[in-house]
């Protein structure tokens, strides 16, 4: 809810505010003389109340579009090698409203086919009484018959809810299909320049403090936790909500050097010590060696070809 009320500029909350407040008064003034409270069918209400949930619905896919492409364009690029330790991230809220919508709609479609056949058994029944010519009995039936036809054909929302959910849903898809294939802005000059020199001096202490025998879970999380903090220093938004592997994707765009496999080794050391409790074993720590030398000997080389171009 507070990335939709992001998307209202100030101004425009301040005025509905202010026509609020003026509305509350004028209503709070003024004298009621007689009440009218406009009747409306079942068919209306159960409609209404499932065209709002299909527009929350809509409304929590398009806020959260980018963060769904994200998701996407990373169930695509991973290996089923590397899912052993990702954290699992689900959007329950989303999975729980599509169940509201099922569950809504079975509970009433049962009741409103019911009064449909009611109303049909009634008016069956007022045609046969009249047909046999006995009066008596069909002023009963013939009584109730128009009441729930006459409801049924109040209903002006019913009709469109369908389609008008249906909608809803079809355009937050399209949102999200067009931040899958929306271009990332270009990044600002010598933003990659500055996060490559600090990343490098990151990358080197951990390093050596492996080299010097020092506790390869320490380290990892140390190296990660610094990413994080040189990513946000350069602008980029690690929230959170971000998994290490969308982390480790936005370092990769201000790192075209660097090698992937090293930075995915990395990745993945950093989810076996931050989400379980086993050990890491020499093989571990070689393979935290391997990859970190990879960074720094690319960072280096990336480096030097820079200054060689200047020069």
């Amino acid at each position: 809810m507070r990335r939709i009320v992001g998307y209202l500029p100030r101004r425009l909350w301040l005025l509905l505010a202010l026509l609020l407040t003026v509305l509350v008064m004028l209503a709070s003034s003024s004298e009621v003389d007689e009440l009218y409270v406009p009747s409306a069918s079942v068919e209306d209400v159960v409609a209404a109340f499932y065209l709002a949930l299909s527009v929350l619905l809509a409304l929590g896919v398009f806020s959260i579009r980018h963060e769904l492409a994200e998701a996407l364009k990373e169930l695509l690029r991973r290996e089923p090698t590397e899912e052993g330790g990702r954290r699992r991230v689900s959007p329950l809220w989303l999975i729980l409203n599509v169940v509201f919508l099922a569950v809504a709609y079975f509970l009433t479609a049962r009741r409103l086919e019911e009064q449909r056949w009611e109303a049909r058994s009634l008016l069956e029944q007022a045609v046969n009484v009249t047909s046999a010519g006995n009066m008596t009995q069909a002023v009963a039936p013939q009584s109730q018959a128009p009441v729930i036809l006459a409801e049924g054909a109040r209903s002006a929302l019913a009709a469109y809810a369908p389609l008008a959910a249906l909608a809803a849903i079809l355009l937050a898809l399209l949102s999200v299909v067009l931040a899958l294939v929306e271009e990332k802005p270009p990044l600002p000059e010598g933003l990659e320049e500055s996060f490559r020199e600090s990343f490098l001096r990151e990358a080197s202490t951990a390093l050596e403090s492996l080299r010097l025998d020092a506790d390869v879970r320490r380290v990892i999380l140390e190296l990660y936790y610094s990413l994080c903090r040189e990513l946000r220093k350069h602008g980029v938004g690690v929230t959170a909500e971000k998994t290490a592997r969308e982390v480790m994707h936005e370092a990769l765009k201000l790192l075209p050097a660097v090698p992937t496999k090293a930075l995915e080794t990395l990745t993945y050391l950093f989810e076996k010590a931050a989400y379980s409790d086993h050990p890491l074993h020499d093989e571990d720590k070689e393979a935290a060696e391997w990859a970190l030398t990879q960074v720094v000997s690319s960072l280096r080389g990336s480096s030097l070809g820079g200054e060689s171009e200047e020069k």
